[in-house]
């Protein structure tokens, strides 16, 4: 019955049209239902929207944060490459939330094809590249916050290292050059974009080599290997060099605070214990689904398991270990750390899947199939529904957003000139400012403190220290209390000539 209902499938354009149709509606309402509705949220996203805009802007790399004007001292560590794309949505879709997230989901749903495309190529299967889209999706720590639906690039980064890995297995199979370099410019890709953490999938990229005597030998002997760690070193090491002589003082920077201070220490409290990762893959964000990766066992032990998908399992298991170790025992930890787990988890537990059903599954009777296929149904769609709400009418964060999401709303209630003070470095505020005075003809003056405001000013601020700041020291008017956590005030005149305080 499934074999007629396949063959019928393979030679129907119309079932193949449908069936992407179809594909395609389901996927469109986690990823991008009112993908815009928040504005960029504080640190990350807006940095990494504001390195975009600066790059957009006057087409060179931002060194500090404090190239726009209001904004502190706060040194640019980031590497470019993945911003480039970032560039590129902003000239396509303008200065907004869009112009900043979608690139991100672009090279998400580019890169899921091309993985389609994998694997339609190495094993005749279609469906595995869209069932592992399908997977991902239903997965909120993977839609969710920090990750696909924000203009953060965990995502893309975690892209690359499959992509990479995959075309690792490939050269492994075939020995082509091609596929090493492939491998080298996803490795490149992902270097590019989120420094060494890149590098911490080689230990178990070494240990899938050691695994076999003549594995070891064939790799270690060729010198497509050798080529590709020069193509990939020396592609980091010139970019750094390049930085480091346009802006002296980068690598000391980079190195401090985004390569060995983070592994070796605790940066701005981010902090955790040895399980701090099991526990958000595993049991929080992805739910029960973290632990679909365990279908990849039934690759790894059946004797059964066509021979290159237990090499390629293998492999990706090896490498998602070892990713999982090596975060654990860093000194910072941050939940979007995590990202890669998601992706090489998601195709881990696909790949068991599809093990299974050409095994065992196609064999069973139909009450069975019927069986599984309603429980894939059940567990499809509880998940999908979550996610479905969780994004449904999102609500700003931890007041990360605050700023912008007042903006959104009309609830400023200041007109069209006004300040806003936030001497935490706004970064989220300050996107959103350019948003509104480049599409919308505002002429807001982001600040960090109150020495250059000319008055009388009308003033916005959420921070409660700014609140007492303009209480004490100036004549004021409050003219809007309505906004959520925020004021504005109409201020008339400072009260003394001391400093404030």
């Amino acid at each position: 019955m499934t074999n007629s209902f396949l063959h019928v499938y393979n030679k129907s354009l119309f079932w193949k049209i449908l069936t992407w149709l179809v594909f395609l509606g389901v996927i469109y309402f986690p990823i991008f239902l009112h993908l815009g509705s928040l504005p960029v949220a504080l640190w990350d996203e807006s940095l990494f929207a504001l390195r975009a805009l600066f790059m957009y802007d006057n087409l060179e790399y931002m060194i500090d944060f404090n190239q726009f004007e209001g904004l502190s001292d706060h040194m640019n560590t980031k590497l470019p490459f993945t911003t480039f794309f970032q560039v590129l949505g902003i000239k396509i879709f303008g200065v907004n939330e869009l112009g900043i997230r979608l690139p991100i989901i672009f090279i998400f749903l580019g890169l899921s094809f091309w993985i389609y495309t994998f694997f339609k190529k190495q094993f005749s299967v279609s469906w595995v590249g869209g069932a592992f889209v399908l997977l991902l999706v239903i997965s909120y720590g993977f839609v969710g916050e920090h990750m696909l639906r924000t203009g953060n690039q965990d995502v893309p980064f975690a892209m690359y290292l499959l992509l990479a890995t995959l075309y690792f297995w490939k050269y492994i199979e075939y020995k082509k050059i091609s596929d090493v370099l492939l491998f080298s410019f996803f490795m490149i890709a992902a270097l590019l974009t989120k420094n060494l953490l890149s590098v911490i999938v080689l230990p178990g990229i070494l240990a899938f080599i050691l695994l076999k005597k003549h594995r070891f030998k064939e790799v270690m002997g060729s010198y497509k290997t050798y080529m590709s760690a020069i193509i990939i070193a020396g592609a980091y090491i010139l970019t750094l060099v390049y930085f480091e002589w346009q802006y002296p003082g980068f690598f000391d920077r980079m190195w401090n605070y985004e390569l060995l201070g983070r592994y070796t220490n605790t940066i701005e409290g981010h902090s955790g214990g040895f399980f701090f990762y099991f526990d958000i893959y595993f049991n929080q964000n992805s739910s029960y689904l973290g632990y679909f990766a365990l279908f990849g066992l039934f690759v790894l032990f059946d004797k059964n398991a066509d021979i290159r998908l237990k090499r390629l399992t293998t492999l990706l298991s090896l490498v998602f270990v070892s990713y999982l170790l090596f975060i654990s025992i860093s000194a910072t930890k941050t939940e979007w750390y995590v990202a890669p787990l998601y992706p090489f988890g998601s195709l881990i537990a696909v790949l068991g899947i599809f093990h299974l059903n050409q095994v065992y599954i196609l064999k069973s009777s139909v009450p069975i199939k019927i069986f599984i296929g309603a429980l894939i149904l059940v567990l499809f769609s509880g998940n999908y529904t979550s996610v479905i709400n969780s994004v449904y009418k999102e609500e700003p964060k931890n007041g990360t957003q605050i700023y912008g999401y007042h903006l959104k709303n009309n609830s400023v209630s200041l007109g069209k000139k006004f300040y806003i003070i936030d001497s935490r470095f706004g970064s989220s505020a300050y996107f959103s400012k350019e948003i509104y005075n480049r599409n919308h003809g505002y002429d807001i003056i982001y600040a960090e403190n109150f020495e250059d405001m000319e008055m009388p000013a009308k003033v916005f601020t959420c921070r409660p220290n700014e609140m007492r700041l303009i209480e004490n020291n100036f004549k004021f008017e409050i003219i809007n209390d309505k906004a959520m956590h925020c004021k504005g005030y109409l201020i008339v005149e400072k009260l003394n000539n001391q400093k404030i305080q």
